[in-house]
């Protein structure tokens, strides 16, 4: 789990999955969510890059009497647009967590319903801090053979962001996705509120 917390967050789809190819898409969408969140944080790293850049750039003209006021001004800016992008990418980053750790609750989960052991031996080392999903080009590739394992009539789960990734574990598939499975973990239906 990359989520520090006591009780970690997870993402879950509307309606409980019922079997394997349910549970597929719910991943694929975690997927499609995680690629926009990592390109994301590039972005947002990269503008806050540009940003410090400016702000020395105007630091350095303030050090000018002429120019201090105007150059103060435009510092004073840029540290309140830096700030919001930092909130933003702190965003980015939390949801890259909870993403990556909804993805490996999945697998494991999977894993767990054939062997306890192979998700016990993977639990014995932690996950690399660094590990996200866009590391080029092999997610390319791993994206590449899940596609062609569905040709195949079989689901293939992407590892990214997971103990399973760390390994070197890329893709873990499963055949007969029309395959009926028993999901322990769901949060509960909110109660009605009884008068």
């Amino acid at each position: 789990m990359k989520q520090k917390q006591k009780h970690p967050l997870f993402v879950f789809p509307r309606k409980k999955p019922k079997t394997i190819l349910g549970l597929y898409k719910w991943h694929r969408k975690l997927l499609e969510d995680c690629v926009f969140c990592e390109f994301e944080k590039r972005v947002l790293e990269a503008g806050i890059n540009r940003i410090n850049e400016e702000i020395q750039k105007y630091v350095h003209w303030s050090k000018d009497e002429t120019l201090k006021d105007s150059a103060l001004l435009a510092v004073k800016h840029l540290n309140r647009l830096k700030a919001k992008w930092e909130e933003e990418l702190s965003v980015a980053k939390q949801t890259a967590r909870v993403l990556h750790d909804t993805n490996e609750m999945i697998i494991a989960t999977l894993l767990k319903a054939h062997s306890d052991k192979i998700v016990r031996h993977f639990q014995a080392d932690s996950v690399q801090p660094g590990a996200n999903l866009l590391h080029e080009p092999g997610w390319l590739f791993e994206l590449s053979c899940a596609e062609e394992l569905k040709k195949d009539g079989q689901v293939g789960f992407l590892t990214f962001g997971t103990m399973f990734d760390a390994k070197g574990f890329d893709v873990v598939a499963f055949p007969r996705p029309r395959r009926r499975i028993k999901w322990g973990i769901y949060p509960r239906e909110p109660r009605a509120n009884k008068k």
